[in-house]
């Protein structure tokens, strides 16, 4: 599977799927749960709205104590199958003043051979930090979440 991936990088773009046989699916938001090492469930696409309230220490809509939160942008092949895409995905998180919290930029992505791709990007300590705003652009299309982590007494 490593050599294959390195032949495809090698390859791009001359081996690469055109960027139209890959869409940006959405945003997905998941706390990392401490207690228990597992992470939440899609906290933007759920039936439910989510109410972040001292997750730190596992009150409103949380399962447990969580401070860390992981975002990751869903690509998906429009035929269900492996695509490698030589064209760049973005993710940027913002907080409530327009500040850059994180951000990655993948390159290349492999779309598996289930027909997608969840790229991640890793949130340290964003429990109370308020209101979040999650941006993904992939192919000249954007995709955008929010999400609230207050903390109080």
């Amino acid at each position: 599977m490593v050599i294959a991936l390195l032949m495809l990088v090698a390859l791009a773009p001359e081996g690469a799927d055109p960027p139209t046989s890959v869409t940006l699916d959405r945003v997905e938001a998941r706390l990392f749960y401490e207690g228990t090492g597992r992470l939440s469930d899609d906290l933007l696409n759920r039936p439910e709205e989510f109410t972040g309230w001292n997750t730190i220490i596992g009150e409103g809509s949380a399962e447990g104590p969580a401070d860390d939160l992981v975002v990751a942008v869903r690509l998906a092949s429009l035929d269900g199958t492996e695509k490698y895409v030589a064209s760049p995905v973005e993710l940027a998180v913002r907080n409530a003043k327009g500040k850059v919290i994180g951000s990655r930029t993948w390159k290349r992505v492999l779309v598996s051979k289930d027909g997608a791709a969840v790229l991640p990007l890793w949130l340290n300590d964003v429990g109370c930090v308020g209101e979040l705003k999650f941006t993904a652009r992939y192919n000249g299309k954007t995709k955008t979440g929010h999400l609230t982590l207050d903390c109080g007494e």
